[in-house]
């Protein structure tokens, strides 16, 4: 029964750095498809594409780290998550949603910035009604 027992805690620390590549990987690859999705959207030249995707991944990277600190990732409920708690997750995203505003701004015309922030608009949206669901509202 010891090496039993044993076995199943060898195989559990072989199995973790495994998932945990996965994960990592899940998280890049979710990140690629929003950064080309919005290339896409707002039909990016290729001078732009140059200048807003390093804009776009850091600003999507920090606001995922953000969400997972609170309980939030893709595929998972977030737990029991109070308005409080949500309040205080929205702050803490406010600068970085802030920064890559002004950022874009300097790269992307009018009528992108627009399509932009409508864009994030239809994002956040999603998210409030992805997490009312999994909270059972």
């Amino acid at each position: 029964m010891k090496i039993f027992a044993a076995l199943i805690l060898i195989s559990s620390f072989a199995l973790a750095p495994t998932a945990m590549a996965r994960q990592s990987t899940d998280r890049a690859q979710a990140i690629e498809d929003q950064v080309t999705d919005l290339q896409n959207r707002l039909q990016l030249t290729e001078e732009q594409q140059a200048l807003v995707e390093p804009i776009l991944r850091a600003q999507l990277e920090t606001s995922r780290a953000i969400m997972e600190d609170y309980g939030f990732s893709p595929g998972t409920s977030g737990g029991n998550v109070d308005r409080r708690k949500m309040r205080s997750m929205s702050k803490e995203l406010e600068p970085g949603r802030k920064q890559a505003e002004r950022d874009l701004a300097e790269v992307l015309t009018d009528e992108q910035m627009d399509q932009y922030r409508d864009i994030q608009d239809e994002r956040r949206a999603r998210m409030r009604n992805d997490i009312k669901r999994r909270m059972g509202r």
